[in-house]
This record gives C-alpha cells, sequence and structure tokens, in this order.
C-alpha cells in the first residue's frame, strides 16, 4: 500500500495541471450544488431527530412486519429525502444516542444511504421516478435480509432549549459537510489523474453521471447502478461519518447497485408495472418467511423470559450465557 501511495503521489505531481483542473470543478461542484442541497436538509434532519416520538402506530407496525428495527425508520425516510450523508449521520447521531445498537445501525447502513429525491430527479428527469422505484425496493430486500426486528426507545426526557439543539446540529451537520466535501474533490482529482477509462467508474458519482448523462440505454444502466452504489467518494464520507462502517457496507452497496440495475432493466423491457409487480412479488416472500424466522425463535426462547422478535441479537444470547455468579 505504501508503494502504492507513492506511485500516486508522484503522478499527481507530474499531472498536477489536470489535477488542478478537477479540483477546481469538484470545488465549484461543491460549493454549488451539494452544499445548497445537503446542508440545509441535514440541519434540519439532526433537529427533527431530537425531537420525534415514536413512529406512526400503522408505519411501525409495518416496519416490524418486515423485520426492519425501529431505530432504521427515520435514518431511511429522512436519508431519501437528504442524499447520501444524511442516512449515515441520523444512524451515528441515533446510535451514540443509544437509540439503536451498533449491530443494528451497522446493518442499516446497507440501505439508509441512498441518493436524494432532488438529486435524482435532477438527473434522470421523466425516468428519476422509475429509478427511484426500483432504488426504494432494492433498500427493501436489502433491509429484510440484513437487519432483524429490534424495539428502541423514542422517549426523550429533559429536552434542552431549541436554540441549543440548533447549534448542536449545525455543528454537527457542518462535521459532516467538511467530510462531505473533502471525499468528493480529492477522488474528483484521483479519478483525473488516472483518467477516464470506464473501467475506472465507481470513484466520484458526480462527474461519472455527468458523463454518463447523454448515452444509450446501456449507459442509463450503469449510471443507474452508479447512482445506487455511490461510489468510493460516498463510501469515504459514511466512513468518517461512522466509525462502525466497513466493508461490509461497501459490499451492501454493491449488490443494491446490481439489483437496482436489473429492476431498471426489467422496466426497460417489460414495463414499470411488471419491473414493480416483481419487486413487490419478493418483498411478499421475504416477509413470509421473515415472519417464519420470528415465530421460530419465538418458540424456542419463551421459556427464557425474552423477547425476541424486538430486542437485539445479543440480548437473548446474553441472557442464555450470562454464567451465574457465586460468593465465597
Amino acid at each position: 500500500m505504501a508503494y502504492l501511495l507513492f506511485l500516486l503521489t508522484g503522478w499527481m505531481l507530474f499531472m498536477r495541471g489536470t489535477v488542478a483542473q478537477a479540483t477546481r470543478q469538484a470545488m465549484e461542484s461543491c460549493l454549488f450544488v451539494l452544499v445548497p442541497t445537503l446542508f440545509p436538509c441535514m440541519v434540519l434532519c439532526l433537529c427533527l431527530l431530537r425531537y420525534v416520538d415514536a413512529p406512526p402506530k400503522f408505519l411501525k407496525k409495518l416496519w416490524r412486519y418486515l423485520g426492519l428495527p425501529d431505530g432504521s425508520f427515520y435514518p431511511f425516510w429522512l436519508g431519501l429525502l437528504g442524499g447520501y450523508p444524511t442516512g449515515a449521520r441520523l444512524l451515528a447521531d441515533m446510535k451514540s444516542k443509544n437509540r439503536i445498537s451498533k449491530a443494528q445501525a451497522r446493518a442499516a447502513l446497507g440501505f439508509c444511504v441512498n441518493p436524494s429525491i432532488s438529486f435524482v430527479l435532477g438527473f434522470w428527469d421523466s425516468l428519476g421516478w422509475v429509478f427511484y422505484l426500483c432504488l426504494f425496493m432494492c433498500d427493501l430486500m436489502l433491509g429484510m435480509v440484513l437487519c432483524r426486528a429490534e424495539e428502541e426507545s423514542f422517549a426523550l426526557k429533559n429536552l434542552p432549549h431549541f436554540g441549543t439543539i440548533l447549534s448542536e446540529s449545525i455543528f454537527s451537520a457542518t462535521q459532516s459537510m467538511l467530510a462531505v466535501l473533502g471525499s468528493t474533490v480529492f477522488f474528483s482529482a484521483v479519478r483525473a489523474c488516472l483518467g477516464a477509462h470506464p473501467r475506472l467508474y465507481g470513484m466520484d458519482i458526480t462527474s461519472e453521471l455527468l458523463e454518463l448523462g447523454a448515452g444509450g440505454e446501456k449507459q442509463m444502466l450503469l449510471a443507474a447502478m452508479l447512482t445506487a452504489f455511490g461510489g468510493l467518494s460516498v463510501f469515504m464520507q459514511v466512513r468518517v461519518l461512522c466509525d462502525f462502517a466497513g466493508v461490509g457496507f461497501l459490499l451492501c452497496a454493491g449488490i443494491k447497485g446490481a439489483g437496482v440495475m436489473l429492476l431498471m432493466l426489467l422496466a426497460q423491457k417489460k414495463g414499470t408495472a411488471c419491473a414493480a409487480a416483481f419487486g413487490g412479488f419478493i418483498i411478499i416472500i421475504l416477509a413470509a418467511l421473515k415472519q417464519r424466522a420470528v415465530w421460530r425463535r419465538w418458540s424456542c426462547c419463551k421459556d427464557t423470559g425474552c423477547d425476541p422478535i424486538h430486542h437485539s441479537k445479543q440480548e437473548p444470547f446474553r441472557r442464555q450465557t450470562q454464567a451465574p455468579r457465586f460468593h465465597t
């Protein structure tokens, strides 16, 4: 790795003109595109997360029927509005306040980190809603496979003054935006230094989507996969915001990108209704299998006094394996 870094540093010095131009363009994109769309929404989401109570009863029952933890409800929905780093920032905030376990937060990263609606519609135009439908179904499928229903306490006591919450949210959002901007500028420079070969797609999502926007159907499918995947830049943003993120998140993002590309291909060939019916059928099958597994765990653990449906994976194991203490 050290030799690779030395080689990359030397090559950047040799290509300093190209790297400087790419860095300048990336900073302009960050200043005029990313900051206006991400920063205000992230501040409001962090403020909202400190005031919200439990999700609505109907949606909470649906969330548990799908086998998803309660603590991933708001990061998922607000992440769809705020963009890639918003879901990761909200999960890190909830995990720091013990409102979601570390294992569930790590698993929820796979389906809570998504592009924002404004970003998708701005690039895809009329196909944006089709892409978002495919992304939404792939997120639910991935979450049902990775996560397990877990009940979290949403009751907050002794809330500080709104001014204090707002200042803390602004400070936290500013730190998150610095990580986002730094990752975007760095990977734009690396991609410009290495060249625009198609094999290098997957580094900086913004510049790559601009290049693929004028292509045909194959380029559009590749753009759909890259938008759902996010690229190495988004991975570094999530890694900076969440210390519990690892290679598993990158693998889940790749699987989600491949699933979105397949659903988009089905929508192009057979129509949007066919793709939606196919995705809904898979979700129903996964939900049925999940409920069957839940009832099996409940029947096996009913004598231990724990509720494996709404607690984390470690809780029943911890209760069953805790050795009694003898005093001498």
